[in-house]
């Protein structure tokens, strides 16, 4: 269609864009065309998107390409757990970790989350996993991700299935007020940035913690997918690269985790081969 002049430009990388422009360009001039010449025009822009849908099907089935590959989804032998994606979390945040890449992920995430970086050193912070809450009675209780420095900590809730247990935000963001004071973050994740439940974190608590910056709601199909974006940018590492865009390939078409653009992955990698 593009280059039979019918439009100057077309996002290619974003198909539903793409028609929509081709239908806008039909209606902005239907008044200056009689039908003939309409009708000439919708043919010639119908039969050139059956020409690159038809490339497009081709391109799925390219051994160079190979764009509906996701090892993720390949290795899992059930749908992914809560624990398992927490551990991959985990690991990327990690400022030592075997990405090998600093703290660059941690403070990435940190930016996304539009959390103060003020009482958190990246460069020093320990990130730990399912960190007990030993300072109030319900000690036995653990933390998904817990990163803390000398300063201040963010504790992240992951909850992309399971249901949340009685009182059990409140409980951790009692715990990180015994050991933090005010300097510090309780963050709940969840499928599309919802809040905790009424009986896991009070109404009064909940708003009194959003007023004093200390909770934040975030989402997969936002704030994650957003932050394994720039983690893909920020990354110097060609493996690690690869497995950041697998991740975000895996979010993007798992309705159960608020799937994003998904079309927009899979179109992304065609183009980058094509």
């Amino acid at each position: 269609v593009q280059q039979r002049g019918l439009v100057n430009s077309l996002p290619m990388t974003r198909p539903l864009e793409g028609a929509k422009a081709c239908l806008s360009w039909f209606d902005d001039r239907k008044e200056d065309m009689n039908g003939d010449t309409l009708l000439e025009k919708m043919d010639l822009f119908f039969e050139d998107l059956g020409s690159e849908l038809h490339r497009i099907k081709t391109q799925r089935n390219n051994p160079l390409v190979a764009p509906q590959f996701n090892a993720i989804k390949t290795i899992e032998s059930s749908p992914i757990s809560e624990n398992t994606i927490s551990d991959i979390i985990a690991f990327l945040l990690k400022p030592d970790g075997e990405h090998a890449q600093g703290p660059a992920f941690l403070r990435a995430f940190l930016e996304v989350i539009r959390a103060s970086q003020g009482f958190i050193t990246v460069e020093t912070a320990e990130v730990i996993r399912e960190a007990f809450t030993a300072s109030v009675p319900s000690c036995t209780r653990r933390m998904d991700i817990l990163i803390h420095s000398d300063s201040g900590a963010v504790m992240i809730e992951n909850k992309p299935f399971a249901d949340d247990q009685n009182e059990q935000m409140d409980d951790y963001c009692h715990h990180l007020e015994n050991k933090y004071g005010d300097k510090y973050v309780a963050v709940y994740l969840s499928p599309r940035g919802g809040d905790p439940d009424r009986s896991s974190l009070s109404g009064m608590k909940l708003e009194n913690l959003k007023a004093s910056g200390r909770y934040l709601p975030i989402s997969y199909a936002k704030e994650i997918r957003q932050w394994l974006r720039d983690c893909i940018h920020l990354c110097q590492s060609e493996r690690v690269q690869w497995f950041l865009e697998e991740l975000d390939d895996y979010l993007a078409h798992n309705s159960r985790l608020g799937a994003g653009d998904s079309m927009t992955v899979e179109t992304n990698r065609i183009v980058k081969y094509a």
